[in-house]
């Protein structure tokens, strides 16, 4: 299934807060009040409950990974009832590796997980999410240095080895350190 990147809610999700990171000082307010609204229709298109992989797209799930640096940098543009309930779906959907990325193919990424265990402010929600990808690098029949993109079901990579991403896998520690926050 291919997604028109016009349809994709993770990069409608980019859009409000890039414009509220990257305003220059005199536009901040504008920026914000825009991203505010922008995240507003965002989650009124979507229609509640779990996010979709794209719009309209009932029965589908992605991991909504990039809502982590909507927490990191303060803005609390997308509600934290949105960011509890997505982890609890994800604790749902996970099999013994990890979630998939989304509902087309069974294949995850460790860092997006872990970017998606941030989310939660529940420490043991947190630690569901990220204890297959602990069971993933204990068990992988891989014999390579920490392949990133695999699959969630076998262990087994798809493709990826090795890479600076992996340093994602930091970012439930880069949230409780409120080192990123912006709008303190």
């Amino acid at each position: 299934m291919s997604i028109s990147p016009s349809r994709r809610s993770s990069a409608s999700r980019r859009s409000p807060l890039s414009a509220a990171f990257f305003g220059k000082e005199e536009l901040s307010e504008e920026y914000e009040r825009r991203a505010r609204s922008f995240a507003e229709a965002f989650q009124e298109k979507t229609g509640g409950g779990i996010l979709p992989l794209a719009y309209g797209e009932k029965g589908t799930f992605s991991i909504k990974y990039n809502i982590l640096f909507d927490k990191l940098f303060g803005f609390s543009l997308i509600g934290q009832d949105v960011c509890e309930a997505e982890t609890s779906y994800y604790i749902e959907k996970s099999n013994r590796y990890g979630v998939p990325l989304d509902t087309r193919e069974d294949y995850t990424k460790a860092d997006w997980i872990l970017w998606a265990a941030a989310l939660t402010d529940e420490k043991e929600k947190c630690e569901k999410l990220y204890a297959p990808v602990l069971a993933y690098l204990k068990g992988t029949p891989s014999r390579v240095p920490f392949g990133d993109w695999y699959y969630s079901t076998r262990g087994d990579i798809v493709h990826f080895i090795n890479r600076s991403v992996v340093g994602g896998c930091f970012a439930p520690l880069l949230k409780v350190s409120g080192k990123c926050n912006v709008k303190r």
